[in-house]
């Protein structure tokens, strides 16, 4: 008994499968007869036909900062009702929904007006879901670049503001409506350098066409690379403090504050042509790294005046050890020792100066970062 049941339900699927097939290919040549994929799916031709857009996932794989491109990909399930596409189940074996290949019906032309590139990914970007009352779902995944404004003056911790502008382009657009837009189920937006938010607002244009504004802020995050920027920098300002805290007497006075200059300037150079301000006003790190090489520069003058005196109070020194030793005792001591206290008083003067003109100098760049 059991052996002749199996055989019977063996020799059923494929029939099973047969209706299933002769079903599914009747209800598509008689949806499809007539149909005509360029006209809005709706009976009453002035009728608004309203749209209804999901942004299921946002991807974002680069932003570059020096060329002002967001690099990210962008799910969007898109929902309308198709007058024309409706059936009753019950004539077809109960069959709720069926696929269509995006170019057979009308669909919604949704581009990205400030996009360089657009790439679709076709896994998801072919088919259109249509249930039996004609509410139609349709996903588009694509891969976008498009052009960001980029503020550099918190840089490298800066709120950048990027916007993708979406809009409806079809033959008739005055008829096309964004009636819902939803961000509040977006789920995956990848992330490990910048902390991410999202907003954005329909576009009530009252000539032709509906759009959407999608606004990514991105804020970097503490990555390793941001922390070596700022670490470099605060290394670079302790060692120019430090040029005043070496001894005229080591010789290396000079050379030292020379090689930080050299640096300071090589640090500015190559900041600068990497950063570009783009009318956002000049970055808080530029202006720091000015200050610094200003500094810098005045540390490595003040060293060799320094120096200079030291140089003049030996030799003053070396002078008196070859005199008389009356004038040596009368005259020399004096004026040997007021010049050695006067390059001295001046190392220390100097030191105290860089110090208040750093600490005031980081005081208004963390005002003016918090401001």
């Amino acid at each position: 008994m059991n052996i002749r049941s199996s055989i019977l339900i063996l020799l059923y699927i494929p029939h099973i499968f047969s209706s299933s097939y002769l079903t599914d290919r009747d209800l598509r040549d008689t949806l499809l007869k007539g149909y005509n994929k360029d006209v809005r799916p709706v009976r009453n031709i002035t009728q608004n036909l309203n749209i209804d857009l999901y942004f299921k996932s946002i991807v974002i794989f680069n932003l570059d900062l020096f060329e002002g491109m967001l690099h990210s990909k962008v799910i969007i399930e898109s929902r309308w009702t198709d007058e024309y596409l409706c059936w009753d189940p019950i004539k077809y074996d109960n069959l709720t929904h069926i696929e269509f290949n995006s170019d057979s019906i009308w669909a919604p032309n949704i581009f990205v007006s400030n996009a360089e590139k657009v790439t679709k990914i076709p896994s998801l970007s072919e088919y259109i879901t249509v249930s039996y009352d004609g509410r139609t779902s349709y996903f588009i995944r694509s891969i976008y670049r498009t052009y960001c404004s980029i503020d550099f003056y918190k840089y490298p911790f800066s709120l950048n503001v990027c916007k993708i502008y979406f809009w409806l382009s079809n033959e008739m657009v005055s008829y096309l409506k964004l009636q819902n837009v939803d961000l509040a189920n977006t789920s995956n937006i990848w992330t490990t350098i910048w902390n991410i938010q999202l907003d954005g607002h329909k576009y009530d244009d009252d000539n032709s066409t509906d759009g959407f504004e999608l606004i990514i802020m991105l804020e970097q995050s503490s990555s390793a690379n941001n922390i070596a920027i700022i670490i470099g920098i605060l290394l670079l300002s302790l060692l120019t403090m430090c040029v005043f805290l070496l001894p005229a007497e080591s010789g290396e006075k000079v050379t030292f504050s020379t090689t930080l200059f050299l640096t300071n300037i090589l640090y500015l150079v190559e900041s600068g042509r990497a950063i570009t301000t783009d009318g956002s006003g000049i970055p808080l790190y530029l202006l720091y790294i000015l200050f610094l090489t200003t500094v810098s520069s005045l540390s490595c003058v003040g060293s060799i005046f320094i120096c200079r005196l030291y140089q003049h109070a030996v030799l003053e020194k070396n002078m008196n050890q070859n005199s008389d030793n009356r004038y040596k005792e009368n005259v020399q001591p004096r004026k040997c020792g007021k010049i050695s206290l006067n390059y001295t008083q001046l190392n220390r003067l100097s030191l105290f100066i860089t110090l208040c003109l750093f600490g005031s100098t980081l005081l208004l760049v963390i005002i003016n970062f918090f401001h």
